[in-house]
């Protein structure tokens, strides 16, 4: 999770969170386009709740940041969806070939160091 995300480490209450999930299941259809699906496997249902509303609220902040400088990340943020249920935890994000080209041309998936 550590990889996936870096910035959980700052917060001492969601790298516990992090700690006690119990698995991490990715899908991913590239066929036409991207379909991403993550769903989180939580201790608990209140830790699937929490960790939902954490995702709801870091995309919040991060489509808020890319809103001038990626307006195709923002958008794609905008459009993903986070489900609670039960102890899981579902996110899902689409995008279309030429979003994904538009991002890609932006360096948005290129590491910062």
């Amino acid at each position: 999770m550590q990889q996936l995300a870096p910035e959980v480490e700052q917060f001492p209450e969601a790298a516990k969170l992090v700690a006690r999930m119990q698995n991490l299941i990715i899908n991913v259809d590239a066929s036409s386009g991207i379909d991403g699906k993550f769903q989180a496997v939580c201790g608990s249902v209140e830790d699937a709740n929490t960790l939902g509303q954490l995702l709801q609220a870091g995309f919040l902040y991060k489509r808020y940041q890319a809103q001038k400088e990626n307006p195709d990340l923002a958008d794609l943020l905008d459009q993903a969806k986070i489900v609670p249920a039960g102890d899981r935890v579902t996110l899902r994000m689409s995008l279309s070939d030429d979003q994904m080209t538009s991002l890609i041309r932006k360096n948005t998936f290129a590491l910062k160091m």
